[in-house]
């Protein structure tokens, strides 16, 4: 051992038994020359012969003194080398004993001399039980390779150096893994030296290489199954290593790729290297554990594929800078095209439920919302920021409540909460609710997952539908009934003309009656005033239904103005004064003498408003005033139809009278069909209700109006009619109207009348033809008859051949085996130019124009009027006046 100072430590003389007998020997010279230098002094005076003796003693005292000395400082230092090979030797043996391998001392023949106490540890195998044993009887060590067997004994023989790894058991039969060094050791004495063996326990390396390479194969398993490619980079150097994986998601070789940064970077996509970049940039400061990107690279082929890159930085250099970085990546296309088909798929299905029109959401089994549209965040827009996926359907409800208390209607917040949640966990359910004014059907539909799918739609026009459903039934009720009593009014209305007409007529028939002129006048003058009446009711239910099926078109023709008034005053004016009731008309402006309109329909407004004013007032007057204005208040829906521009003048009509009036309830109604004021079974006043409700329709068609100004029960009423003015060229101004006291011109026949010639009349009723012949006949003309069709075409080809053809033909339109369409269409395609009338009882537009265009010159409609069809078949017998008249 060495002191502090590295020189050999002092060692104790009993330890020392070499140094000892040195020191005596030392000590005993040195005591016999100080006892002969003392015997010398005090023998100085002692005879000559002894003092000889004494200086031979001391002399040789010195001499042994001398050798002793010399040969102790020999010895001393012979021994000190030896103390120093055994002090380096026991270091040595400390080191062997102490370090962790094991060593082994064999003699030269291999036979174990020694083992340090890491022998006994590693194998469990003392000094005493391996002591002249081999070590491979020992540990049992399996040579598998007979040439690492031949190998060994070579290098032993030869006295070599030898380093292998082979497996060995420890004494309890655990297996070892051992690298292993022999060293042949120096002769001794002139004999072969032995081996000094070192073993190193490598059973968990080996175990860690195992478990590494099994680690690094899953790896590579693992990478390859899940197509991965590796990458190693330096960002300082730019160097990249990358694997064959890699290599083939861009379609090249690995052979051929540079290991560098240009092969990454130079084939991304342009618009995704700057997200890279800052991606990259963000890990390398530290600001995310990993780099993780998607971008686009280009492959071999120039398609651009999707790539999924990740790595991290597993080294710095001092500075903090990255020198290493190391990842993956993962061809990501097909996710990609499949995230983009299936964000497209969930776009149109969000498209779809946006496009229903009903708030739609979905909650999972926990009542988390899981999808919702826009209208049900704009249904429930007091909480639309927070209605978002993962919100709890309980606390969005609370949520609800809180902002909207009006919800509550006076219930308990939580227990309100609580309802709705019960309403929503007993799905399937529906149920109705109202927001704001709008009513909602909630409607709550379990998944297979526990959830609920509910919608909710607005059934705010359902609702109205439902209740406008129930009042128009109400209404319909209500017409109904109105049109039970307007049946019952107007059986009554064509009945009483009726029993007027079959009474006289049967009076008539009673020889008696016939017999007297004066009674006989009266029957048949009150034939025909019931017939008038008849007529005019078949005239306001043909009117009726031609406006309701929108086939009435107005006329328009010049029309005298004056005396188209002055006409329906003096029309009315016999009945008024019947009454004792004043009638007048006033003109408030001038008006023009000449307009264009509908003659027909004018009077008839104007009959109806002033006759009902005559019918319902019993005393005082019917006043009609007449005014051009410029413009009216109001304009209907229909007349700015008709007159899109607008008009520039209006012509005002306005009736009043002192009569019965109405009340409001009356007279909000007064212009609906079938009602009349009094409706009951004990009316006073006649009329079917049509009058007012066609007045209006005809007014309006006419681009104008009738309305009701005012009415009061006892009072009276004022009823306004305007229509557009449009004035002729030849028309003048006038201030007044014309004398109203003179009699009104009737008609008078003239000889214009009388007809010549042939006429055949194709009519299958019997007394309409009697009729209509007898008429013809009185006119002069020479008439036959036929009852149809056919029989009307085989006498007109049988006059033809006789030479005494017809001059004209007047047939009914609707006959048996062939009716006046197809007997008219007959004729004109075998080239007869023969005049044709047609009679019809059908009195619309197209009626008429559908008997023109069948070869018919003119229609008279039924019931005939004498005069009117006397005029037409003079017209068509008369070219001369014909042409004049066109």
């Amino acid at each position: 051992m060495r002191g502090t100072r590295g020189k050999p430590a002092r060692r104790s003389l009993l330890n020392d038994p070499i140094r000892l007998v040195g020191r005596v020997v030392m000590a005993a010279g040195m005591l016999a020359l100080i006892g002969a230098m003392v015997r010398l002094a005090v023998l100085v005076d002692v005879s000559g012969a002894l003092r000889g003796w004494t200086w031979l003693t001391a002399g040789v005292g010195m001499v042994a003194v001398v050798v002793v000395a010399g040969y102790h400082l020999w010895l001393a230092r012979a021994h000190q080398r030896l103390l120093f090979d055994h002090d380096q030797a026991h270091r040595l043996a400390l080191v062997a004993q102490n370090i962790p391998n094991a060593v082994v001392i064999l003699d030269h023949h291999g036979r174990i001399v020694w083992v340090n106490a890491s022998f006994e540890r590693m194998t469990g195998y003392s000094l005493d039980d391996v002591r002249d044993r081999k070590p491979a009887s020992v540990l049992h060590v399996p040579m598998t390779e007979p040439g690492g067997v031949r190998q060994f004994l070579t290098f032993m023989r030869k006295r070599r150096t030898i380093q292998m790894e082979t497996v060995g058991y420890t004494r309890g039969g655990d297996e070892l893994s051992l690298y292993v060094e022999l060293h042949p050791l120096p002769e001794e004495q002139g004999q072969p030296g032995g081996f000094l063996g070192i073993a190193t326990d490598v059973t968990e390396r080996r175990r860690m290489e195992s478990l590494l390479r099994h680690e690094r194969e899953r790896l590579d398993l693992a990478l390859s199954g899940a197509e991965l490619g590796t990458w190693d980079w330096n960002p300082q150097t730019g160097e990249m290593r990358f694997d064959s994986r890699w290599a083939a998601m861009i379609g090249e070789d690995i052979e051929g790729l540079r290991g560098c940064r240009d092969q990454w970077c130079g084939r991304l996509h342009p618009d995704d290297q700057m997200d890279v970049q800052k991606k990259l940039q963000e890990h390398f400061d530290g600001q995310s554990d990993f780099f993780e990107a998607t971008f686009r690279m280009r492959h071999h082929d120039g398609t651009w594929r999707w790539i999924l890159g990740r790595g991290r930085v597993v080294c710095r250099d001092r500075e903090g800078r990255p020198t290493r970085l190391v990842g993956t990546q993962m061809d990501v296309t097909a996710e990609r095209e499949a995230m983009a088909e299936l964000a497209r798929t969930r776009q149109h299905l969000e498209d779809a439920i946006n496009a229903i029109g009903a708030a739609l959401a979905m909650y999972d089994a926990e009542d988390r919302l899981v999808f919702c549209n826009q209208q049900y965040r704009w249904l429930y827009w007091q909480v639309r920021e927070e209605i978002k996926p993962g919100m709890n359907l309980g606390d969005l409800l609370d949520l609800y409540a809180r902002r909207y208390p009006a919800i509550l209607k006076g219930q308990e917040r939580e227990a309100w909460v609580q309802h709705r949640l019960d309403q929503h966990h007993r799905a399937p359910s529906e149920w109705e609710q109202l927001l704001e004014g709008q009513w909602i059907r909630v409607s709550d539909r379990p998944t297979a997952d526990g959830g609920v799918v509910s919608l909710r739609t607005d059934i705010t026009n359902l609702k109205q539908i439902q209740s406008e459903l129930s009042t128009a039934k109400e209404e319909a009720e209500i017409a109904t009934r109105v049109k039970s009593q307007f049946l019952a009014n107007m059986s009554h209305e064509i009945r009483t003309p009726l029993t007027a007409i079959v009474g006289y007529a049967e009076l008539l028939e009673d020889e008696a009656v016939s017999n007297d002129p004066r009674r006989r006048i009266d029957a048949v003058t009150t034939i025909r005033r019931a017939s008038d009446h008849l007529l005019t009711i078949v005239n306001d239910v043909l009117d009726l239904s031609r406006i309701e099926a929108g086939r009435l078109e107005p006329e328009r023709v010049e029309v005298d103005l004056p005396d188209l008034l002055s006409a329906i005053v003096a029309l009315m004016q016999p009945r008024a004064a019947g009454k004792g009731v004043s009638l007048g008309a006033k003109l408030l402006t001038e008006i023009p003498t000449r307009i264009w309109g509908d003659p027909t329909r004018l009077r008839q407004i104007l009959l109806n408003l002033v006759g009902n004013a005559v019918k319902f007032t019993e005393y005082g007057e019917v006043a009609m005033e007449v005014a051009v204005v410029e413009q009216m208040p109001s304009v209907s829906a229909e007349a700015k139809l008709h007159q899109p521009d607008g008009p520039r003048q209006w012509l005002k009509l306005e009736v009043r009278d002192t009569g019965v009036g109405m009340s409001a309830a009356q007279a909000q109604r007064s212009f609906e069909w079938f009602v009349q004021a009094d409706a009951s079974m004990t009316r006073k006043h006649g009329g079917s209700g049509l009058g007012l409700t066609i007045s209006r329709r005809l007014a309006q068609l006419l681009g104008g109006n009738v309305e009701l100004v005012w009415t009061r029960e006892g009072q009276g009423s004022l009823f306004r009619f305007y229509v557009p003015l449009e004035s002729t060229p030849s028309a003048t101004l006038v201030a007044k109207l014309p004398d109203l006291d003179a009699p009104v011109r009737q008609p008078a026949a003239s000889t214009s009348s009388q007809i010549a010639g042939r006429v055949l009349l194709a009519e299958d009723g019997k007394d309409n033809r009697n009729l209509i012949a007898l008429i013809l006949r009185r006119a002069g003309a020479d008439v036959d008859t036929a009852e149809n069709g056919r029989i009307a075409l085989d006498m007109i080809h049988e006059a033809q051949n006789t030479g005494k053809p017809y001059r004209l033909l007047v047939t009914d339109m609707q006959m048996p085996e062939m009716d006046g369409y197809t007997l008219a269409t007959t004729l004109r395609n075998e080239g007869c130019i023969m005049p044709i009338i047609a009679l019809t009882a059908h009195a619309m537009a197209h009626d008429r124009d559908r008997c023109l265009r069948c070869g018919c010159d003119d229609y008279a409609r039924k019931p005939v009027n004498q005069s009117a069809l006397l005029q037409i078949c003079n017209k068509l017998l008369n070219p001369s006046k014909r042409d004049a008249a066109a």
